[in-house]
């Protein structure tokens, strides 16, 4: 429970708390038929959700200035009503009831307090809380005018701080995009999405010396498996490429789960197959084994795996992956698979060799102070966004003492 000087209560006394639940699928549509209808926090926004569908019965709806509460994982994310919404099982919405909480400051106070629902939810994988348990949430409850000046120290403070973290985002969007351009640049030169592309009379306008190879000129697939699972496991992310899987999870996998992992060696490309067409795609920076799910492909002399690895991010070669992929889902979604004869059959463009090294350099050298400024640009958000949620805290809680507090305009008006 937060540390307060004020009193302090539960939240089922302070208003009303109305859980969602699930009415017929066929009441469901996304042609605008009924109300705007959302399932939990996946459709939550910055501050309002974005709906995805609509229900034509829904039997639980939140009114505008509610607050939408998530009930299952990540519990306690929180966003207000814009508009009536109906509610489904995965949040709930609290009304608060203004004579004794008004509704500015219970946004502020559920922020404050919000975490404290990690600690009472339920489930070993698939974490969630009952509309009990949201109801024996317990924030502060300073007087109502204490609640105003709360309201307006917050509002001041906490606009400045999210202009600051809106630019700082700003700044990271326009790097990223930033950073795009560059690899598609240096790598699509000359080349297109026509119908033809990916085939040997794919019309292109490539620098001079590059050529079109067939993709089983330049990989052989590699299949060699463990046998006792002992090697370091691999796994693909989208950002990081190919990292130790310890890096990305607390799971400990024993090595007799791991025996039939594929084994892959220093330099060869691993490709995650179902997810080609995103650009999930690495280069082993050493020995040790991946899922059997994804491919492994050693390179010729004539081919760098990091050249490919970025060319195979690019927008146009995700789109050339998808539209050669196979199985159930539609665009970047569902199961859609890129086999390997699928692959091996593509022709790619192909520089010589010391051009696709050199353009790894050139390219890897920019990316780097790109790089740099987005991660000082992500940390600088990070620390405007707890610089945020402590203030919110200690101020809701009653550590900051905001009575003597004025707008920066009030008191100019004073002086003169």
């Amino acid at each position: 429970m937060i540390e307060t000087s004020y009193d302090t209560a539960r939240l089922k006394f302070l208003g009303e708390i109305i859980p969602g639940n699930s009415p017929p699928s066929s009441t469901y549509n996304k042609d605008g038929d009924g109300v705007p209808f959302i399932q939990g926090s996946g459709e939550f926004g910055d501050e309002v959700p974005i709906p995805k569908k609509y229900c034509t019965e829904p039997s639980k709806i939140a009114q505008p200035s509610d607050y939408l509460i998530s009930m299952r994982a990540p519990v306690g994310e929180l966003n207000r009503a814009d508009q009536q919404i109906g509610l489904g099982r995965g949040v709930a919405a609290f009304r608060a009831n203004n004579s004794i909480l008004s509704n500015q400051y219970a946004w502020y106070a559920l922020q404050a307090t919000i975490h404290q629902l990690e600690r009472v939810s339920m489930g070993s994988t698939f974490k969630a809380i009952t509309a009990s348990q949201l109801g024996s949430l317990v924030i502060p409850l300073p007087p109502t005018d204490k609640q105003q000046e709360i309201v307006a120290f917050l509002d001041h403070h906490i606009f400045n701080i999210d202009r600051s973290i809106k630019k700082k985002q700003h700044l990271y969007d326009l790097v990223e995009e930033k950073y795009q351009a560059v690899i598609e640049e240096r790598f699509t030169l000359g080349l297109n999405a026509k119908e033809d592309f990916g085939t040997a009379s794919w019309t292109v306008h490539l620098p001079d010396k590059w050529s079109l190879s067939r993709g089983k000129g330049l990989f052989r697939e590699v299949d060699k498996r463990s046998i006792d699972g002992t090697e370091t496991l691999f796994s693909l992310r989208k950002d990081e490429g190919l990292i130790p899987h310890n890096e990305v999870s607390d799971k400990d996998i024993p090595p007799s789960d791991l025996v039939g992992y594929k084994k892959v060696k220093a330099g060869q490309l691993v490709m995650n197959r179902m997810r080609a067409a995103t650009g999930l795609v690495g280069v082993a920076p050493s020995d040790g084994i991946v899922s059997p799910d994804y491919a492994i492909f050693q390179t010729t002399e004539l081919a760098d795996p990091h050249f490919y690895q970025m060319l195979f991010q690019t927008e146009l070669f995700k789109t050339l992956f998808r539209s050669r992929s196979n199985g159930l889902g539609t665009g970047s979604a569902g199961f859609l698979r890129l086999y390997t004869d699928d692959f091996l059959a593509l022709w790619f463009p192909h520089p010589p060799i010391e051009v696709q090294k050199r353009i790894i350099t050139d390219v890897s050298s920019q990316l780097e102070r790109m790089n740099e400024l987005l991660e000082a640009t992500k940390q600088s958000i990070q620390l405007l966004q707890e610089r945020r949620n402590v203030l919110i805290k200690t101020t809701v809680s009653g550590k900051i003492n905001v009575s003597d507090w004025e707008p920066p305009g009030e008191k100019e008006e004073a002086a003169v």
